[in-house]
């Protein structure tokens, strides 16, 4: 079955129409135009360059922001907590394993 063929059985033939239409307009050679255009390449050249140094730039704040983070007291502090925490929570499990936890 041809492209032409499923497209007349599958979709509507107005719809068809308007797009064929559209493929023979002045507008559609414009944007054809344009879209092969040098200035055009330079452009997305240029949006290309720009998305990849703020990309860039993003991950390094995001370091920037995690070195803070982590030389800050508070992280220490955190750390601490969660070393002791999981301490007591592995006391826990070990008394509980050897049945020494209370029996209700």
């Amino acid at each position: 079955m041809s492209v032409d063929e499923y497209l007349q059985l599958n979709i509507d033939s107005s719809a068809i129409q308007r797009a064929k239409e559209f493929l023979e307009s002045s507008h559609y050679n414009e944007i054809q135009k344009l879209v092969k255009s040098e200035t055009y390449k330079m452009a997305q050249e240029a949006l290309k360059a720009r998305d990849s140094l703020i990309h860039k730039d993003t991950l390094e704040q995001i370091r920037k922001l995690q070195d803070q983070i982590q030389s800050s007291g508070f992280y220490k502090v955190q750390q601490e907590h969660n070393r002791q925490l999981k301490h007591m929570q592995e006391a826990i499990q070990r008394k509980n394993i050897f049945g020494l936890g209370k029996k209700r």
